[in-house]
């Protein structure tokens, strides 16, 4: 008997007691670990905002033919500075909880919706400031003046997608902001599959829902976990650092979330969108997104606005 190499098997195993739990660990592909998650909740209900694109009828129906064009059947809610419920398909079935970005630095790690001072208004409005629109502006500071998120949001009155541009300033060196999304699928926060890919966050419950996360920005690093045990929140709550990079959170589903890593800021400002599609596959859901970005922030705006010859908000004001 090798007693010798018993002996470093002894210690090896020994060292992984020590060291704990698996979050300790950097962590490649694969699938996540802790099924089926936290038990799910719904985010805080004193909303700030709500909204939807304006859609004409025609003939007293909505139709895709109609003047507005085709029908966009996203509604999404801001609560504590953040995105909260945003339904698609219906108004009564939400696909997200939350929607909101996650901040590390020097010391320091901060969640968007706890650890900044929110501010909010209309993006819209007439020289009254009486507003225009259902878009808003929303920008949350941080108390040290550590770093800034400005964020405009509105839908894309002409697809399956929820739109926000993004300006996050950095007041110091080595700011590194990461997305978070907790889906929601189909109006529930448990049976859910989460999984990513390098540009995308996807998730999806069953075969008859689908959303997908795009962004003008490159993402560094993205992963899919359930909540509480293997997301993204709680690998950065760690130590400040994503070690986990896991390819999908399935396992028969759950309560899952989905995480991108954005390029660390040094006293800098960048300005980006993010956009969510969504359909009853993820092709349509990644088309959605994928037409959104690709017609931009000023088109979809004034589409959703009514500017010009575009109908939207201002033709119902």
């Amino acid at each position: 008997m090798n007693y010798k190499k018993l002996i470093t098997v002894g210690l090896i195993l020994c060292l992984f007691c020590l060291i704990g739990p698996a979050h300790a660990l950097a962590t490649g592909g694969g699938g996540a670990f802790g099924v089926p998650g936290a038990a799910s909740t719904w985010s805080y209900a004193g909303k700030q905002g709500v909204g939807t694109a304006y859609e004409q009828y025609q003939d007293k129906l909505y139709s895709d033919t109609g003047p507005s064009g085709p029908i966009s059947k996203v509604w999404f809610s801001i609560a504590q500075g953040i995105v909260t419920e945003t339904a698609f398909g219906q108004i009564n079935e939400a696909q997200i909880k939350d929607l909101q970005f996650l901040v590390t630095g020097d010391g320091f790690f901060d969640e968007e919706k706890v650890n900044t001072t929110s501010q909010i208004d209309y993006l819209y409005t007439d020289s009254a400031g009486r507003p225009l629109s259902l878009a808003y502006r929303v920008i949350n500071t941080d108390p040290d003046g550590k770093y800034q998120i400005e964020k405009h949001i509105f839908t894309d009155p002409d697809r399956q997608s929820l739109f926000m541009r993004v300006i996050f300033t950095a007041n110091d060196t080595n700011i590194t902001p990461y997305i978070l999304v907790n889906p929601h699928m189909n109006n529930t926060g448990s049976g859910d599959v989460g999984f990513v890919s390098e540009d995308s966050l996807s998730a999806r419950e069953g075969d008859s829902v689908y959303m997908t996360l795009k962004s003008s920005q490159p993402f560094g690093e993205t992963s899919a976990g359930f909540v509480g045990q293997s997301d993204g929140y709680t690998d950065l709550d760690d130590n400040g650092v994503m070690d986990w990079n896991f390819d999908s959170a399935d396992d028969g589903g759950g309560n899952v979330a989905l995480t991108a890593q954005l390029p660390t800021l040094n006293n800098e400002s960048v300005t980006f969108d993010v956009v969510v599609g969504f359909g009853d596959s993820l092709e349509a859901a990644t088309a959605a997104a994928d037409g959104s970005l690709s017609d931009g922030y000023t088109a979809v705006l004034n589409k959703y606005n009514g500017v010009g010859s575009d109908i939207g908000w201002e033709d119902y004001l």
